[in-house]
């Protein structure tokens, strides 16, 4: 059952990791903007340990104290949810579409990762071969 857990996050994970890799570097070279890089930048800089969280959570690794997993869940999901809707079209001159829309949802099961993650009991998990 934990093998089968694992492949599939890590079908997810994968091709989510190179997606928002790729379009944070996209991001930097599209706009002409000058603040588009710095927040890009920052944008990279708040949304990588999420990425790590997922992974994380895929391997079952413990990594820091468990509350600063859970204070970085609520801080990733806001940022991510400012920055797309209110942050992101404004730098861009873009206005809000579908494509945000479906990308709010392509992402919900990175949040999943990382809020079940950050609200692990790892002595449970220690334990128990699921």
């Amino acid at each position: 059952m934990k093998i089968a857990r694992r492949i599939l996050w890590n079908i997810y994970a994968v091709p989510i990791t190179l997606i928002l890799l790729l379009a944070e570097v996209f991001a930097m070279f599209h706009y002409t903007n000058p603040f588009v890089i710095p927040c890009a930048v920052l944008d990279f800089c708040i949304s990588l340990p999420g990425l790590i969280a997922l992974y994380l959570h895929i391997w079952d690794k413990q990594v820091f104290h468990p509350l600063v997993w859970k204070i970085y869940a609520f801080v990733f999901l806001a940022w991510d949810i400012c920055f797309n809707t209110l942050i992101e079209p404004r730098i861009t001159n873009e206005s809000l579409g579908w494509d945000s829309l479906v990308g709010f949802v392509i992402l919900i099961p990175l949040y999943v990762a990382v809020f079940r993650y950050a609200f692990r009991r790892w002595d449970y998990v220690e334990n128990r071969d699921f």
